[in-house]
């Protein structure tokens, strides 16, 4: 869509009213004496390496918008990168890279002889592009669980399987304990980077991924997090996952302040240089890789709404809507009066510090609440909706309406589309003709977090195999880092979610044991 270039008209940041004061929160200043600033680990990025596979002649795009089934048959080799985060994690006496996720509990690494799968077929180890394995016959320290098994599932079909065992978990001097851990001897998993060798899990206990028996594949037929009678058409299954201290759990009990803070960077420097992970503190928040505001808001971490149990399984928190651009020639809902405090969004500031990403000025911005753009099943009674915090996930995932108005906003406007190799809807940009990244931020408690528009935009490198000219074809597709609401587990849930985008653009302090997060915006820093 082209933008006119007429008078602008001043629309101003503006919220509902009463919505602010019916969200429990407070802002503070927090300065971090040394004694406070807990242990750091410096995080590494890598991206990932898997491909899916392919066989006969297709345009690359008609295959991304294919069935599976098309997809699997169509001469496409297709990357799927994303920034993976990782640390050093020394397991019994073997050291391995694991990936920081806060979206699982579950910490695990593969055995030596583990199976790759792609869509039900076994592929060479390879094709999951581990960095490294592990040999639990040659490791005495570990000692093996008898009877259990952990059945993990991730987004994308991925899931890791096999037995558990007890073992010595070591990343600095004061994250040293014994921890339940999966020695994954089965998986199907798109996270491969050639470097990292499994996960290590940061989301509460109640969403572990532990199953009595032995046999993982009746753990298929369970939904998440079940304990109860399931009947398929193939027999009677019994469902008891079952909690156990996870690797958040431990780390609560153990360190002096119960805190976990991470701040993800984007690595323009392509240097591997992923950021920060804290234990027991905040890190030090002046360092030039990190340059938070040190001004946090605390947020309360809440249960899924749909969840009838009530129990805390993610990281969810509720956003209260969006800031964005607006142009004369535009109808984006508004809003029109609030009482709310909210930081103002230095537009100027962000196209200034970032003059290699399409900007233009605006005439203004508007706020859109997210009552405006309701989800029956994560919207709150303030009005605000839940959003899942992902550090594995490369998008942010809006309410369809929310979403489009983002992304109708990019010149030009990019092509809405399903894409069954992610499971979920894009919105595809063109790399060569883009001229305007629309500046968003984000308002949480009251506040606003502006997103970098470097982090706007996802870029992907893709390489296929062309049957007409018999000739590899390389290509780079661009995509809205916003996009439409996935559909959860269950099938009828929508999933918003803030991933990447938004964390490599704040510093979150994760408290453990009052459930809360406190968040502070960083959206330029050394990288």
């Amino acid at each position: 869509m082209l933008l006119s270039a007429a008078a602008p008209i001043l629309l101003v940041l503006s919220t509902c009213l009463g919505l602010a004061s019916s969200i429990p929160h407070r802002s503070r200043n927090i300065k971090s004496a040394p004694s406070e600033l807990g242990q750091s680990v410096d995080l590494k990025v890598h991206r990932t390496k898997r491909t899916s596979v392919s066989s006969a002649s297709r345009s690359f795009r008609g295959a991304r918008q294919a069935s599976t089934a098309a997809l699997d048959d169509d001469g496409i080799t297709i990357s799927q990168p994303k920034d993976l985060f990782s640390i050093p994690v020394t397991v019994g006496s073997q050291s391995f890279d694991l990936l920081i996720d806060i979206g699982s509990a579950d910490t695990w690494v593969a055995d030596a002889f583990f199976s790759c799968f792609h869509h039900g077929s076994i592929f060479p180890q390879s094709f999951c592009a581990l960095g490294g394995t592990l040999n639990q016959t040659s490791d005495p320290t570990i000692t093996s669980i008898t009877d259990v098994n952990l059945f993990a599932r991730f987004g994308l079909g991925d899931f890791a399987a096999g037995p558990m065992a007890r073992a010595l978990l070591s990343f600095t001097s004061d994250t040293t304990f014994m921890q339940e851990v999966g020695i994954v001897s089965m998986m199907e998993w798109s996270n491969g980077d050639n470097f990292t060798s499994g996960v290590l899990g940061l989301a509460p206990r109640n969403s572990t991924s532990k199953f009595p028996g032995t046999d993982w594949t009746n753990d298929l037929h369970c939904p998440l997090n079940s304990s109860t009678t399931i009947y398929g058409y193939d027999g009677e299954y019994t469902c008891n996952q079952m909690n156990y201290d996870s690797v958040s759990v431990n780390l609560a009990s153990r360190l002096s302040r119960p805190y976990i803070t991470l701040a993800l960077s984007r690595d323009s420097s392509n240097s591997s240089n992923g950021g920060s992970i804290t234990f027991g503190g905040l890190g030090d928040t002046t360092d030039a890789r990190i340059n938070s505001t040190g001004r946090f808001t605390d947020v309360p971490i809440e249960p899924l709404a749909s969840d009838d149990t009530k129990s805390i399984r993610s990281y969810i928190i509720s956003v209260e809507g969006v800031s964005l651009p607006v142009f004369t020639n535009l109808s984006t809902p508004t809003t029109t009066s609030s009482t709310r405090r909210s930081t103002p969004t230095d537009w100027d500031h962000i196209r200034k510090s970032h003059h290699h990403v399409p900007q233009k000025r605006s005439a203004g911005t508007t706020f859109i609440p997210m009552a405006s753009s309701p989800n029956s099943t994560t919207t709150n009674s303030a009005g605000s909706s839940q959003f899942f915090l992902e550090s594995n996930l490369p998008f942010l995932f809006f309410p369809l309406t929310l979403a489009k108005s983002y992304n109708n906003l990019f010149t030009p406007t990019p092509d809405h589309y399903y894409d069954i190799s992610r499971n979920h809807y894009i919105y595809e940009l063109n790399c060569t003709e883009l001229s305007y990244v629309p500046p968003l931020a984000i308002t949480i408690a009251g506040d606003s977090f502006p997103i970098n528009p470097e982090d706007l935009v996802i870029r992907e490198q893709v390489e296929y195999y062309d049957y007409e000219s018999e000739e590899y074809i390389e290509e780079e597709l661009c995509y809205s880092a916003v996009t439409d609401s996935a559909v959860m587990a269950d099938e009828v849930s929508l999933y918003n979610a803030l991933g990447q985008p938004f964390l490599k653009n704040v510093l979150m302090l994760i408290d453990l044991e009052d459930n809360t997060v406190a968040l502070s915006s960083r959206p330029y820093y050394e990288s």
